[in-house]
C-alpha cells in the first residue's frame, strides 16, 4: 500500500538498532545493487525525487559502498549508534528533519519508509516470489550469523545452522531483544516477518521480564519517577504519551484520563521498561495493556496536543547508546557480530502449524514448495488476485503465532529480577579494608581563595602531613539493589586501596558508591565490584587522571563569594555517575570553578553540577560537559546564567 501512495522521498532503513541483530547492514553488502535498484523503483512509484539510506554510522565500509555505488538522486545518511534509530519516526526526524505527528504514518509528512529486504524484493518481484528470507542468528549459539533460509523453516532448524545453542536451557527471543517475543516453540516456523532469532539462557533477564504476569507487571503503580516519559522516544517527538502517568494510573485509577488516552500512541520499543526504569517496572506492558483496551473500545483521541519542537530541544540529547543498552540488557558477553552465508539453509520438509486456524490440517507435512499450494487446494488459504498473489503463495499469515508471544509475555514463571534475595544479610558488617575511609579529611583540606574569576580552588599546604591521598581517579558504580550494593561495596574496599567518597541509598531505591584513588587502585575496585554485581548494574564509569576540583564539589565544601562570582552554569543529568565524568570534562576545558556536584539525593536519582566563572569559559565548559552527557544519552538540561542576581548565589549556593 505504501508503493501506491505519493511521497518527495524514500527512506531506506538499514538502521537495524536491535542488539546483536546484523541482518540489514549484511543484506546491504551483499546485494548493493538489488537493494539501491529497489529503492529506485519505489521512487518511481511513490514519485519521490530523493532517496536516503539510513545507516549507522559505525559500519563505514557500507556507507562508503553505498555512496560509491548509488545512482543519481539516492545518498546515504549516517546515523548515531542508539536505539531506537530503526524506529520510522525518529528515522524521519534524524534524516529529513519532520516529525510525524501523532497517529499518523510518515506519508504524512511526505516520506515513505520501507526496509532493506523489502527493497531486495521489490528488485526481484518480476523475476521471483517471495519464497526466502535472510534472518540473524546470535546470542548463546556457537558461530552467529545472517542466514539465508527458506521461508516455513522451523527456528531450531536455523539455530542448528548456527552452530548450536551453548546452553542447555535455550531459549529464543524471536525478532530481537527489545521489540521480540519468547517463543517455547522451537519448531515454530519461519515467516516473511521474522528477522532474528536470539539465544538466551533460561535464567537471563530478558526471558525472566517476558515470563512476567500481569500482577509483577503493575506492581509499583505508585512510583513518582518519570525516567520512563523523560527518555520516551515518542514524548521527545513531541506525542502526548507518558508512560509513568500510566503507571500511575494503576494506583489512582485515572481511567478515561489523557494520561491513559495516550498510551495509543505507544511504539512499543520497550526502551521505559528495559532501559530507562530504575527499578525494573515495566511501564511498556502497562501502556499496551491500555492501548488494546482502547482500540477494543474503539476510542481514539482526537485532536491530540503535538509539540513537535520538543524534538529540537531535546531529542538528540536523550537518545540510548547501544553499548551502554547492551550493557543493561547483560548482552556484552556475546559475540555481536553476524557475517552472511550466502549459500541456501535447506530443509527436507515444511511442517504445517497445527495451531493455526488457516493452515492445513494437523500433522500433515509437505515437501518444500508445496505446502501453501496444498492449503489452498483444501480451501484453508483463499484465492488472491492481481499483484498480491505472490506475497500470499510464499506464505500465509498466521494470527495464532502472535498470540503465542502474547502467552509466553503472561506467563506463571515469577520473577526475582531487581531483588536482592536476602542477600544483604551475608554481608560482614565489621569488614576489613586496605585503608580507612578518608572522606572528611578529603573535603576538611580543601579551601578556597576568593579573588578574581575564575576562583582557584587549593588544598591545605598541611595536606601531606595529614595524610590526605591526592587521588588520581574517581570511580563510581550505580545499582538497582541495595542488597548487592553494600556486597559491592565491601568488595571493592577490599580488593583495592580506595577512599570511599559516597557510599548510600539514593533515589528510586537505588544504591550508588563512589571512590577515589590511584587510576590503579580505581580501575581494579570497580572490576571487582562489577564482577560480582551481575544485572544489578545500571551505569559504572572510571574517570582517570580526573581534575582536582571533582572532590571537593563532590564534598559540597567550594564556597564562593557572590561578589566575586561571574557566570553560572548548570548542567543536569538523568543519571548521577554520568554527572561525575561530565564535571570532569568542563574543568578541563575552560578556566572554570566547579561549585557543587549533587549526586541522585532528593533529585529523584539525576545528576546535578555547578559551575562557575567568566562568561566565555562557563560556555566553553558547559559545552565540553553537556557534550559528554550528551554521548552518553542522558543530557536533561545545560543553562548558562551570564549575570546571575546576588540573591541566587546567597541564597541557594
Amino acid at each position: 500500500m505504501k508503493l501506491k501512495a505519493k511521497a518527495d522521498t524514500v527512506l531506506l532503513n538499514a538502521a537495524e538498532c536491535e542488539p546483536l541483530l546484523h541482518k540489514d547492514k549484511e543484506v546491504l553488502r551483499e546485494h548493493v545493487d538489488e537493494v539501491l535498484a529497489g529503492v529506485a523503483a519505489a521512487m518511481q512509484l511513490v514519485g519521490a525525487r530523493e532517496g536516503k539510506i539510513g545507516i549507522k554510522e559505525k559500519y563505514h565500509d557500507v556507507l562508503e559502498l553505498v555512496e560509491r555505488r548509488a545512482p543519481p538522486g539516492i545518498s546515504a545518511a549516517p546515523l548515531c549508534d542508539a536505539y531506537p534509530a530503526g524506529d520510522e519516526f525518529i528515522l524521519v526526524y534524524d534524516v529529513l528533519g519532520r516529525v510525524v505527528p501523532p497517529g499518523g504514518i510518515p506519508l504524512a509528512v511526505g516520506a515513505v519508509v520501507m526496509n532493506v529486504e523489502t527493497a531486495l524484493n521489490v528488485a526481484f518481484a518480476a523475476h521471483r516470489p517471495v519464497t526466502e528470507k535472510f534472518l540473524s542468528i546470535a546470542g548463546a549459539v556457537a558461530e552467529p550469523v545472517t542466514l539465508r533460509v527458506p521461508v516455513g523453516i522451523t527456528l531450531a532448524e536455523c539455530v542448528a545452522a548456527a552452530g548450536g545453542a551453548t546452553v542447555d536451557d535455550a531459549c529464543y527471543i524471536v525478532g530481537g531483544v527489545m521489540m521480540g517475543y519468547l517463543e517455547d516453540n522451537h519448531n515454530a516456523l519461519v515467516d516473511k516477518t521474522t528477522g532474528g532469532v536470539i539465544v538466551l539462557p533460561g535464567d537471563h533477564v530478558v526471558v525472566r521480564r517476558r515470563r512476567q504476569d500481569w500482577p509483577q507487571i503493575a506492581r509499583i503503580g505508585r512510583d513518582q519517577c518519570s525516567f520512563c516519559t523523560e527518555l520516551c522516544p515518542r514524548w521527545l517527538l513531541g506525542h502526548p504519551i507518558e508512560p509513568h502517568a500510566a503507571m500511575r494510573s494503576l494506583g489512582f485509577n485515572k481511567v478515561g484520563e489523557a494520561n491513559v488516552v495516550g498510551t495509543q500512541f505507544c511504539c512499543e520499543c520497550n526502551l521505559c521498561s528495559l532501559y530507562s526504569c530504575p527499578e525494573d517496572l515495566d511501564p511498556k506492558n502497562v501502556c499496551t495493556q491500555n492501548k488494546r483496551r482502547l482500540a477494543a473500545e474503539k476510542r481514539r483521541w482526537e485532536n491530540p496536543p503535538f509539540r513537535p519542537e520538543r524534538a529540537r530541544i531535546h531529542l538528540e540529547n536523550r537518545k540510548a547508546p547501544m553499548k551502554r543498552l547492551m550493557q543493561k540488557l547483560g548482552l556484552t558477553g556475546f559475540r555481536n557480530v553476524g557475517p552472511l552465508r550466502p549459500d541456501l539453509v535447506h530443509t527436507k520438509r515444511v511442517e504445517s502449524n497445527s495451531s493455526s486456524t488457516s493452515a492445513p490440517s494437523a500433522g500433515r507435512r509437505f515437501p518444500w514448495g508445496s505446502a501453501s499450494r496444498g492449503a489452498r487446494r483444501s480451501g484453508a488459504l483463499p484465492r488472491t488476485t492481481g499483484s498480491r498473489r505472490w506475497a500470499r503463495r510464499c506464505m500465509p499469515r498466521w494470527p495464532a503465532w502472535c498470540g503465542r508471544s502474547r502467552k509466553a509475555l503472561f506467563g506463571s514463571r515469577p520473577s526475582s529480577l531487581g531483588r536482592d534475595g536476602g542477600l544483604s544479610r551475608t554481608i560482614n558488617r565489621c569488614r576489613p579494608r586496605p585503608a580507612p575511609c578518608r572522606t572528611a579529611s578529603i573535603h576538611g583540606n580543601s579551601r578556597i581563595v576568593a579573588g578574581p574569576c575564575p576562583i582557584r580552588t587549593l588544598r591545605s599546604e598541611n595536606a601531606e602531613q595529614s595524610g590526605m591521598s591526592i587521588h588520581k581517579s574517581v570511580g563510581a558504580i550505580e545499582l538497582s539493589s541495595i542488597g548487592i550494593g553494600y556486597l559491592v561495596e565491601d568488595e571493592m574496599l577490599k580488593a583495592a586501596k580506595l577512599d570511599l567518597l559516597i557510599a548510600r541509598t539514593i533515589c528510586s531505591g537505588k544504591y550508588l558508591i563512589v571512590v577515589g584513588g590511584s587510576v590503579s587502585d580505581v580501575e581494579s575496585g570497580i572490576a571487582a565490584g562489577l564482577r560480582i554485581s551481575g544485572e544489578a548494574v545500571i551505569d559504572h564509569l572510571v574517570v582517570p587522571n580526573c581534575h582536582e576540583q571533582i572532590f571537593p564539589a563532590l564534598g559540597q565544601s567550594v564556597a564562593v563569594h557572590p561578589d566575586e562570582a561571574g557566570a553560572l552554569g548548570v548542567l543536569e543529568t538523568f543519571s548521577g555517575t554520568t554527572v561525575l565524568a561530565a564535571a570532569d570534562c568542563a574543568a578541563k576545558a575552560a578556566r572554570v570553578t566547579l561549585i557543587r556536584i549533587h549526586i541522585a539525593m532528593a533529585l529523584g536519582g539525576k545528576g546535578l553540577c555547578l559551575m562557575t566563572g567568566s562568561v566565555s569559559d562557563v560556555r566553553a565548559g558547559m559545552q565540553a560537559a553537556a557534550e559528554e552527557a550528551r554521548r552518553r544519552g542522558l543530557l536533561v538540561s545545560d543553562v548558562v546564567i551570564p549575570r546571575p542576581s546576588r540573591e541566587l548565589f546567597a541564597d541557594y549556593l
